[in-house]
């Protein structure tokens, strides 16, 4: 198995997109849910979903307390909605729940019916001065356990009060660089596969699940939405794991690989897969995906660029489209 370390992610330089398949979508007509902007958005802060140990310098066993930002279709009578759970890209060093191009996403699929959450995960900073083996998978280890109790909460809620109106068979999850990495291995990494220098993490600390929250409900999620992601090994890739996959990804990406490549970045030089290695095997196990190239760009070029943004959002509609009725 290859090793992965995770570096801070930068943004690169934009330029021209086409896609890098057909699309054979038939768009609806008329004023459908799920597809057009029907409603106005409206926005639950700072809703705690979670807390999980996050050492600082005086205090080794801090606790931090994880958050989300509840988007919501304004005046929707429908009480099972599909819940889309995005988290921000930043390398696992930096970055906020409140990052323009997850707010972007979030508003426009509320737009549509769904319902949107932009979450917290604990951060690395310290990756930026020790990015050791260790170091670089434990940050994707609190990512995923932070997530993984994220999508427990929406869980709980549904079996419970149901304050936000989910169906729980329709989670799909996902995010932006380092987002969509934490969200892809939630998906295709299981217990056979984790790193030795994973694994003391994961024995100390609850294991794939984790302990940030939610412990005993489901971890169920019905797709997965990769802008700019990878997989430490797409071997990784269970064939009998069906969850759905949309990616979309520039194949000049110099954070990210879009192939089987190096991240170079500090000198790493560690082997990982993009977007354009895992699709090609979910194709041959026959796992329902969808893949965009956006030829000639660099890393996340969606971000701080309108053009791009409605490019990303219609993408994604038309993948969920067809899969959420």
């Amino acid at each position: 198995m290859k090793s992965l370390k995770l570096i801070p992610i930068l943004f690169l330089g934009l330029v021209l997109v086409s896609c890098n398949m057909e699309d054979d979508t038939i768009a609806p007509t008329g004023n459908q849910r799920y597809y057009d902007e029907l409603f106005d958005v409206e926005v639950t802060s700072n809703v705690k979903f979670g807390e999980a140990v996050q050492p600082t310098l005086l205090n080794p066993n801090n606790v931090q307390e994880l958050f989300m930002d509840v988007y919501q279709p304004s005046d929707d009578l429908e009480t099972e909605k599909p819940l889309i759970l995005l988290a921000f890209g930043g390398g696992f060093v930096f970055g906020k729940k409140e990052s323009p191009d997850i707010e972007a996403l979030c508003n426009a699929f509320a737009k549509r019916g769904y319902a949107c959450a932009s979450i917290d995960y604990r951060l690395s900073p310290d990756l930026v001065l020790d990015n050791s083996i260790e170091n670089s998978y434990e940050a994707v280890a609190k990512a995923m356990h932070d997530m993984r109790a994220a999508i427990r909460f929406f869980h709980k809620d549904a079996s419970e009060s149901n304050r936000f109106k989910i169906d729980p068979t329709k989670i799909y999850i996902g995010g932006v660089s380092a987002g969509a990495v934490t969200a892809l291995h939630i998906v295709h990494l299981d217990e056979a596969e984790i790193p030795e220098e994973m694994q003391d993490y994961f024995d100390e600390n609850g294991g794939l699940s984790g302990n940030s929250g939610n412990e005993g409900y489901s971890e169920d999620v019905a797709g997965v939405i990769s802008l700019c992601g990878l997989l430490l090994d797409a071997d990784i890739i269970n064939p009998e794991v069906t969850t759905p996959i949309v990616s979309m990804h520039g194949n000049e990406d110099n954070v990210v690989p879009y192939g089987s490549g190096e991240i170079t970045i500090l000198n790493i030089g560690i082997e990982v897969d993009g977007s354009s290695v895992i699709h090609p095997k979910l194709d041959e196990y026959g796992i329902t995906n969808d893949f965009y190239t956006f030829e000639g760009a660099g890393h996340t070029p969606f971000v701080m660029n309108e053009a791009y943004m409605d490019i990303t959002i219609n993408f994604i509609r038309d993948f969920l489209f067809q899969i959420v009725q």
